[in-house]
This record gives structure tokens, C-alpha cells and sequence, in this order.
């Protein structure tokens, strides 16, 4: 729960920032107001950035612990496969005598392919925890 809460300050806090110098900026020059802006803008994209980076430390945190980023990889087992279909797009283009592409087909085929079903295991860098994920894959044949 700590940790949660300091991903919310770290995100709200900067966001609530922002809207302050927003009405701030109205009260100023027309000539002020535009680096106030760009200044706005420069904080939401930090803000945005880090707001990523931020959730995919808390999407690979330990479930027993809690710790963030703690989640190492250790090991992919091949649980299943099962043959499939797979669309597949082809694309055409037609070119005129100077070279220029004058009109582009697309065909969508179906094609063999595998899907294949993992079982992926990680292990937490702190408590020793494993955790056991399953991901499938399609491939085409």
C-alpha cells in the first residue's frame, strides 16, 4: 500500500502543479504566456513518461513482497502448440512507365501457423518468490 501511494503522489502532485501555473499563465502578458505553455507542455510529456515508466515497474512487482521492478526472468517451458490459421496481408503495387506508384492491392490470405502456449517463470531479486505467467505466441509456418 506504501508503495501505491507514492506512485499516486508522484503522478498527482505534478499534475495539480501544472493546472496552477495554467491559471497563473491567463494572468500575464500575451508575450509571457507562451513560454508558460510550452513550459505546460514540457511537464505533462515528462509527466506522461514517467507515468510509463512508473506503471511498468508496478506491473512487474513482486506479489508476495510488493517490491517494484523486482521480477526477474528465469525460465520459458513450451506448455502446448495447436496448428491455426493466421491472416496474412500481401500488398501489390502497380507502377507507371516514370516509376511512380500509381495504385497499391491489398489481398488478405489465410496461411498455416502454430500457436504456441508458454508457461513463463520469474523469480522476485528480494524475497525469492516465483511467479508463473502463460503467454501464447502465433508463428507462421
Amino acid at each position: 500500500m506504501k508503495n501505491i501511494m507514492k506512485f499516486f503522489i508522484k503522478i498527482i502532485l505534478p499534475i495539480f502543479i501544472s493546472i496552477i501555473l495554467y491559471y497563473l499563465s491567463r494572468q500575464i502578458s500575451p508575450d509571457e504566456q507562451k513560454y508558460v505553455y510550452w513550459a505546460i507542455l514540457f511537464l505533462t510529456g515528462g509527466l506522461f513518461i514517467f507515468g510509463v515508466v512508473q506503471g511498468s515497474f508496478f506491473l512487474n512487482r513482486c506479489s508476495k513482497c510488493g517490491e517494484w521492478n523486482a521480477m526477474e526472468f528465469v525460465s520459458k517451458e513450451l506448455v502446448g502448440s495447436i496448428r491455426t490459421n493466421k491472416v496474412k496481408e500481401l500488398k501489390k503495387e502497380i507502377k507507371n512507365a516514370q516509376g511512380e506508384i500509381v495504385r497499391t492491392t491489398t489481398k488478405q490470405i489465410m496461411v498455416p501457423a502454430l500457436k504456441n502456449t508458454y508457461k513463463v517463470y520469474e523469480k522476485c531479486k528480494k524475497c525469492a518468490n516465483i511467479k508463473v505467467k502463460t503467454e501464447t505466441e502465433i508463428v507462421e509456418i
